[in-house]
């Protein structure tokens, strides 16, 4: 029976049996506190209904309640179990608020309307086990004590800003975005989602935490909401911003983080990379270059999505920056993180990878730390210099094809300056004198007076190439050579193993065991 309190509100003593019933009109229990269970199963409820602010300090049941219009439970307290399997919620179901000190079970519950949930505390576990969202769920700064379990799916996006998680958390979701900024993580979690593109950033963790990519769809009722194709290499999980988390508590499997925020991010150094983890490449083909060098592609190589945006923004120049990529929200170039900036988060994946023995992934994050290195204006004017050269030369000794080409243009230009101006017109002659057992040489100094048309033989070219083939691997010839040959002798011995030696090192690079 129900009786008023002195302010007001109604209380239910004894156990509130509404099991099928069917409310045609708005229903209002607000306020009302039931000290006994109350069993709403199987009820349907045409209209609104409203339980803000009501008290159950036993059993509620709401299993298979179907709700036509809206419901509120803002700030409703459930002492006991709160049972709602299977339930429908046709408009927007408001738990705003709500305290579940007992277990929450919401397992087959269907959402067609918004699932609002934000600031609610779960003090017991809280069960979602083939729950679907067809609109947005809505976790913002709840408070989870107990476990969280699914898997669940949402047809739009879950948001958990400024959720706070107390218990370990291994959890399944499908849903195309899931908002995490703030979330705050206190024991070890593993988040394993399908199709979703996540906002992490400012995420405090202090255990481990695990975002991976789920490989296989979801079966049964979710998989109409989740979908139902296999993770392939554009189905990966995304996350697009990573700035203020601690990354070394963070291990990604299977992730895209092509168009992910990276400046910002902590210890970033010791971030695990598991799996396929893809970052975005430079744009294809071929683009206009500077007029000293009217046509450049673009090195393939995994670049950071700041490189992307700061090499898209207007300052770079209409010809530079065509192809990449620009930011979403800094169009006009203002905001985006400097070079100096894009160079150390390349220098911590370096490390990263490296500290994994993954030796071919940390040469594309050298690469690009280079880059920006030699891009930034802050940076000592010799010191680009060297970077600028050592780029044109090898590739910051990571492109071997590059060093090579310029080995072959090397000892070409050898070949031809020392037929050309390096051999003498004649050898030295030896003279056998009869008397004497001696033999005499001529030391006259070598002449070069022989037309230069005439130089051009295949004699000559066979004695020059044996020359530069010796250069290469600092071996001297023995060959009779003008002023003028011995200097470009010596200038091939310096350069043309350097870069033999360049090439050895970008190849070693790439096919070093990882």
């Amino acid at each position: 029976m129900l009786s008023d309190l002195r302010d007001g509100t109604q209380s239910v003593f004894g156990t509130a049996r509404f099991n099928g019933a069917t409310f045609e009109e708005e229903a209002g229990f607000d306020g009302v506190h039931f000290k006994g269970a109350a069993f709403f199963h199987g009820c349907r409820f045409d209209k609104d209904v409203v339980f803000t602010n009501a008290r159950f300090d036993d059993y509620a049941g709401f299993g298979r309640t179907h709700f036509r219009g809206d419901v509120r439970f803002e700030r409703a307290q459930f002492t006991g179990r709160a049972w709602l399997r299977a339930a429908t919620f046709d408009g927007v179901a408001r738990f705003g608020e709500a305290r579940f000190d007992g277990e929450a079970r919401f397992d087959g519950a269907r959402f067609n309307g918004e699932a609002l949930f934000s600031r609610a505390h779960f003090e017991g576990n809280s069960a979602f086990g083939g729950a679907r969202f067809h609109q947005d769920a809505r976790f913002d700064r709840a408070a989870f004590y107990g476990k969280w379990t699914g898997p669940f799916a949402c047809a739009s996006r879950v948001h958990l800003v400024r959720a706070t998680f107390h218990s370990p958390i291994r959890i399944k979701i499908a849903a195309p975005g899931m908002d995490a900024r703030g979330i705050h993580l206190r024991e070890t979690s593993v988040f394993w989602l399908r199709q979703a593109t996540v906002d992490f950033a400012d995420a405090r963790l202090s255990q481990p935490v695990t975002i991976a990519t789920h490989p296989v769809p979801f079966t049964g009722k979710l998989a109409s909401v989740a979908g139902g194709q296999q993770v392939n290499g554009e189905g990966l999980v995304r996350i697009v911003d990573l700035s203020g988390v601690d990354t070394s508590l963070l291990v990604l499997r299977d992730i895209d983080l092509s168009s992910c925020t990276l400046v910002g991010a902590y210890r970033l150094d010791q971030i695990s990379l598991i799996g396929r983890c893809r970052f975005d490449v430079p744009p294809a083909g071929t683009a206009l270059g500077r007029a000293w060098f009217p046509v450049r592609r673009w090195t393939r190589r995994r670049v950071l999505a700041e490189e992307h945006y700061w090499r898209a923004a207007p300052m770079q120049g209409e010809l530079n920056r065509r192809g990449w990529k620009q930011h979403p929200l800094h169009t006009s170039g203002e905001g985006v993180a400097p070079p100096a900036d894009v160079a150390t988060a390349y220098r911590k994946l370096r490390k990263a990878l490296e500290d994994s023995l993954h030796e071919p992934g940390a040469a594309d994050f050298y690469y690009g730390e280079m880059e920006m290195r030699r891009r930034d204006r802050e940076t000592p004017r010799g010191e680009r210099g060297l970077l600028h050269g050592y780029w044109v030369v090898s590739g910051y000794g990571l492109r071997a094809s590059r060093a090579l080409s310029w080995l072959m243009v090397a000892m070409t230009a050898t070949v031809l300056l020392i037929m050309g101006w390096g051999l003498p017109d004649d050898q030295p002659q030896y003279l056998a004198v009869p008397v004497q057992v001696d033999t005499e040489v001529d030391v006259s100094e070598p002449r070069l007076a022989m037309p230069l048309a005439d130089r051009w033989t295949a004699e000559r070219a066979e004695q020059a190439s044996r020359l530069v083939l010796n250069s290469v691997v600092f071996r001297s010839s023995g060959q009779n050579l003008t002023d003028a040959g011995t200097w470009i002798e010596m200038a091939s011995r310096f350069t043309e193993p350097l870069l033999l030696g360049l090439a050895a090192l970008a190849i070693r690079g790439r096919v070093k065991r990882s």
